[in-house]
């Protein structure tokens, strides 16, 4: 195993920092407590509702204990589709979200989302990935603390990444702040995927290079930096047989 593999592995399954705060407080302190009574009145009113908010807002969460508690599993049931990724599932059901796993075709479901262009010369680079390790070591170099987050494409260019960074931190030596490499992708062990949530400890800071798992689908506390080169994979259909 990689020297940088075995200083990620290595600690037990977590979820995040730990509160002193009761849950009661916890579920309060979460911006959707605020519409709540009308969050419960819309479901009422309405045959069909979308409920938009950002990440960490609550809405995975808590919409289904509202309505539990609003007595609505006295007429049925309460269904709730959680999230494709094992670690984000794992995360909602240890919040106290209600999750279940709905068909197949429902995890295949793809949203399309339109940008402007707005590349150019001094943006498209030769090497995306080394210029976004380039960025990873300035932010954690220059810049005031805070966890950096690192998007790329799938499991070998994320351990290639990992794997680079590690070398270049031994190759600055000792005097450097350390930075905590955790990758994220679906193949990881559920232990070492579950030390993204880790706070990072004092005088340290924490790069997670994941794949698109982290854009919404999980929120991971203390992220301050985003770096994403713009490249994913996509799943796409030949329609013609190659000869």
């Amino acid at each position: 195993m990689p020297e940088w593999k075995k200083d990620a592995y290595g600690k037990a399954l977590t979820f995040g920092q730990r509160s002193k705060l009761s849950i009661q407080e916890q579920r309060q302190s979460l911006p959707i407590y605020k519409l709540k009574k009308e969050l419960v009145q819309a479901v009422h009113d309405n045959q069909v509702l979308v409920v938009i908010g950002e990440t960490g807002s609550g809405k995975t969460t808590q919409v289904t204990q509202y309505l539990a508690e609003a007595g609505y599993t006295t007429r049925g049931k309460i269904w709730m589709y959680s999230q494709p990724q094992r670690v984000a599932a794992m995360s909602v059901a240890k919040e106290g979200g209600r999750g279940v796993w709905m068909p197949g075709w429902v995890r295949r479901l793809v949203m399309l989302f339109g940008f402007e262009d707005c590349t150019g010369p001094e943006t498209p680079e030769s090497d995306y990935l080394d210029a976004a390790l380039i960025t990873v070591l300035q932010i954690h170099l220059t810049e005031p603390e805070g966890d950096i987050l690192l998007f790329l494409t799938g499991q070998e260019e994320i351990d290639h990444a990992c794997q680079s960074l590690y070398e270049r931190m031994k190759g600055l030596g000792k005097n450097v702040p350390e930075l905590i490499i955790l990758p994220v992708y679906s193949a990881l062990p559920s232990e070492m995927q579950s030390r993204i949530f880790e706070p990072a400890p004092p005088g340290k800071r924490k790069v997670v290079v994941a794949t698109n798992i982290a854009e919404a689908s999980l929120t991971i506390d203390g992220i301050y930096y985003v770096i994403d080169p713009g490249f994913a994979k996509a799943e796409c259909l030949q329609s013609k047989a190659r000869a």
